[in-house]
Formats: structure tokens, C-alpha cells, sequence
């Protein structure tokens, strides 16, 4: 009987620990929400030119001026992630379904930075100006 007591009591107690115990969750870094700083304006692009984006929790807007025209086209990446790594942020989206790419934002001041974007086989950089109209 002192035997079931004695157990009893170590396994009550092993319970009690797990149950009472906080657990260190190894959540994911990566977030839906834009972050603060990229959200208001437009963002215009030094290469290639005439080209604009907006980041919003809808997705990335980019508007670019047509080649030898007076129009422009516009496009949508939607399912955006976002990462804050040190000083740079990481934006993780895809363009197909066997396409990712990723892009480095790094900050520069309240209107500048600079961004990295890089897929599987290609990549390049170029500085961003956050601008608060399209001409």
C-alpha cells in the first residue's frame, strides 16, 4: 500500500509540474502584417525607372511605366511574409507555384532603403525612395 501512495503521489507531482510549468513556445518569426515603416506611400524604385511600389496588408502593389508609352501597368504579389532580422526585413512570397522569391529590405532612414530581391537562379539591388503621390 506504501508502495501505490509513494506512486501515486511521484506522478501526481510529475503532473502537477508539466501542468503548472511554463512551456517555451518556438513560435514562427514570420508575420502576415506589413511592417510599419514600408505601409504609408508609395515607394519609388531606382532601377528600373519610372517604377513605384506599396506595400500593403493586401499585398505588394508594383506600378511600372510601359516601355515607349504613355500608360502604365500594374501588378499584384499577394501572400506576403515578413521577417524582421536585425535591421533588415525579409519579405518571403511567390510568383508561380514553383517560383519563390525573397526580399531583403535593409533601412536606411524614415525614406530610404535599400532592397535585395533574389529568386532561385537570378537576383539584384537596388535603392527605394519613399515618394508620397505617383506623378
Amino acid at each position: 500500500m506504501k508502495k501505490v501512495i509513494l506512486w501515486g503521489t511521484i506522478v501526481l507531482g510529475m503532473f502537477g509540474i508539466l501542468m503548472t510549468s511554463n512551456a517555451t513556445a518556438n513560435a514562427s518569426t514570420w508575420h502576415i502584417g506589413v511592417p510599419t515603416f514600408l505601409k504609408s506611400g508609395f515607394w519609388k524604385m531606382n532601377r528600373p525607372k519610372n517604377s513605384y511600389i506599396k506595400f500593403s496588408n493586401g499585398g505588394i502593389y508594383s506600378i511600372a511605366k510601359e516601355y515607349n508609352t504613355d500608360g502604365f501597368y500594374c501588378g499584384v504579389i499577394a501572400n506576403t511574409r515578413y521577417k524582421k532580422t536585425g535591421k533588415n526585413y525579409v519579405i518571403d512570397y511567390m510568383i508561380s507555384k514553383k517560383t519563390p522569391i525573397t526580399s531583403t529590405i535593409r533601412r536606411i532612414s524614415k525614406n530610404k532603403s535599400t532592397i535585395y530581391t533574389h529568386s532561385k537562379n537570378d537576383g539584384f539591388a537596388t535603392h527605394i525612395t519613399r515618394v508620397t503621390k505617383l506623378p
